[in-house]
């Protein structure tokens, strides 16, 4: 596992926080050596051993094809954090169903540049807002509407029945995909 310091750098620039980041380029080794890790930076005490969910105030996983990230944040100012990685793959308009608002498929509608690149960069936007989002596990992706889908930092929003909740995120382009980080503001 190793500390990825000039991604650490670019996501402080964004966000007024204390954080590291740690990436493991084989997901062979075990989950609990990186949640000790990610304890010991934290300054808390030993978890119980318990499955890894998403919502956690302080820190958040992901792992796909044969990487895993790991972050954990300390500051003030936000309720959830939330990381998702993807490796590069063609997502294609069946995606936009399932990942985008409709004002958010006319904005993608309306831009020509990389639509497939664009739309994967998307999906880990959201999925980090999912996980940054600690009483979202019942939600669908579509409910997190970002302002601006194509741009890589941003704001997004969540409405539900009891008020609206804010998102701030920044997606990064890494050596084989892409990974996005969000915080869900405190209201």
């Amino acid at each position: 596992m190793q500390r990825m310091t000039l991604l650490e750098q670019r996501i402080m620039r964004r966000f007024p926080v204390n954080l590291q980041l740690w990436h493991q380029h084989s997901t062979t080794e075990p989950r609990a050596a990186v949640m000790k890790q990610i304890q010991r930076w934290l300054g808390q005490p030993s978890w119980p051993h318990q499955p890894i969910r998403a919502g956690q105030l302080d820190h958040s996983l992901t792992h796909a094809g044969h990487s895993l990230f790991a972050l954990a944040m300390k500051g003030a100012g936000f309720s959830g954090v939330g990381i998702d990685y993807e490796p590069w793959r063609a997502l294609d308009h069946r995606h936009h169903a399932i990942l985008l608002t409709t004002r958010e498929r006319h904005q993608m509608a309306a831009a020509s540049a990389d639509c497939a690149r664009r739309l994967l960069r998307i999906w880990t936007v959201k999925e980090a807002c999912f996980k940054a989002d600690r009483g979202g596990q019942q939600r669908w992706v579509t409910a997190y509407e970002l302002q601006q889908p194509s741009q890589a930092f941003g704001r997004a929003r969540l409405v539900t029945a009891d008020g609206v909740a804010h998102f701030r995120y920044l997606s990064m382009d890494v050596a084989d995909g892409v990974l996005s980080v969000a915080i869900k503001m405190e209201n």
